[in-house]
């Protein structure tokens, strides 16, 4: 995302609006099967939320 933000591509329609902390669930049917593309991107997600919940703890 930070790329495409740089290129222009993506834009922050509202940044200075972030969301509460939460739970997050992501829901397929089975592992067996899995899009290698659907597994990165879940892997993408966990990781970006895991080092944005790092980042809030940290600040509070």
């Amino acid at each position: 995302m930070q790329q495409g933000a740089e290129r222009g591509s993506l834009v922050h329609v509202f940044p200075q609006w972030r969301t509460e902390t939460g739970i997050v669930h992501i829901v397929f049917t089975t592992r067996r099967g899995l899009p290698p593309v659907v597994r990165a991107f879940i892997e993408h997600l966990a990781g970006r939320f895991k080092g944005e919940l790092a980042d809030s703890a940290t600040a509070n």
